[in-house]
């Protein structure tokens, strides 16, 4: 496999994911191998996570996803947007999950559109992770913090590094 790995090791930010949107499509482009996506961040924009999940999700390779060290808030969905069964997780990485937050209301428009984010986070996660709707919120309600074992459990990756069968 050539050098298909893309890092997102900061925050999720609309100009670090438009350059990470440009080289998963490139990368697609040349190929269809599977391109490996390497996560650390504290999480960001919801919205510029949104647009990396429906790219991740449209491409022909497989995007394998892997977590280290921390994969927070909008990376908790970036992670589980991988393919299935190639989502992994360091085993001293964590996860957290939490509704969308930071948006102040300055209107009632603002409060719609807060009330709708959280429960498109809610259901997209469920759909991503296997688990119902009402789980998801249950996980969101507030900051929820997993290890690899509970985001294994959770539905969150498929796969602990490390902890596959040595041969």
């Amino acid at each position: 496999m050539s050098n298909r790995i893309v890092l997102l090791c900061d925050e999720v930010r609309r100009p670090n994911v438009r350059a990470i949107i440009n080289k998963l499509r490139e990368l697609d482009r040349i190929s269809d191998e599977d391109i490996r996506l390497i996560i650390h961040t504290p999480g960001g924009d919801l919205s510029a996570a949104w647009g990396l999940i429906d790219v991740m999700r449209s491409l022909r390779s497989d995007v394998m996803t892997a977590g280290f060290g921390t994969i927070a808030s909008a990376g908790a969905g970036i992670i589980a947007a991988g393919t299935p069964g190639k989502r992994m997780m360091g085993p001293n990485a964590y996860l957290m999950t939490h509704q969308p937050r930071g948006m102040i209301p300055h209107a009632a428009g603002m409060m719609d559109h807060l009330s709708w984010a959280k429960d498109h986070w809610a259901e997209l996660l469920a759909e991503l992770t296997n688990n119902s709707v009402l789980r998801l919120e249950e996980l969101n309600d507030r900051d929820t913090h997993m290890t690899a074992d509970q985001a294994l459990a959770n539905g969150f990756v498929d796969v602990i590094l490390g902890h596959e069968p040595k041969v």
